[in-house]
């Protein structure tokens, strides 16, 4: 059934990538995983990679979605199956630290929902593929179309514990004068 599925979804092309987001959106484990169940089932790898890094109109991944509308499960399933069909330059570089049409990277996202829990699941998954150059400054330092890093967006946005949280990370990573930078 699952590969049977696969094959229809995979012959729906780009109004398969749009189920995806919508799902995200929807924050609908159970659609997501079906979805890429179903093309690991019918062998349709090059697919499952189009989906995971197809954008929206916003240039959003549904990786950038399940961020922004605090989708933790959906999140952490699209993690899983990135971490088996991405390779690592994709992995970096167009999920982690892709940025949308605001130049916000998931990260900063995260930071300006004040979403907790899903700004440490991205800096743990950050930590564990990006180099330390990378995570300082691409991701600690880096800045949205408007010149906001992720601290300025805790502070605009009142969420103290965010803020504090960052600052913790930048302590572990940063120069000193990086930060007061």
């Amino acid at each position: 059934m699952l590969k049977q599925n696969g094959i229809w979804i995979h012959d729906l092309g780009n109004d398969a990538k749009h189920i995806l987001h919508r799902a995200t959106l929807e924050d609908n484990v159970n659609i997501v995983g079906l979805l890429l169940h179903s093309l690991q089932a019918g062998e349709y790898k090059d697919t499952v990679i189009e989906m995971l890094l197809a954008q929206d109109e916003e240039r959003r991944t549904a990786w950038h979605s399940a961020v922004y509308f605090s989708s933790v499960r959906v999140l952490e399933k699209l993690w899983e199956c990135a971490k088996e069909k991405l390779t690592k330059e994709e992995i970096n570089n167009e999920l982690l630290l892709a940025t949308d049409r605001e130049g916000r990277t998931a990260w900063h996202m995260a930071a300006q929902c004040g979403e907790s829990e899903i700004l440490q699941k991205v800096w743990e998954w950050a930590k564990e593929k990006l180099t330390t150059e990378e995570i300082n400054n691409k991701l600690l330092l880096a800045t949205d179309r408007k010149g906001r890093t992720v601290w300025h967006t805790a502070a605009f946005f009142g969420i103290p514990e965010i803020f504090e949280e960052v600052w913790d990370w930048a302590k572990e990573t940063l120069t000193t004068e990086e930060i007061n930078n």
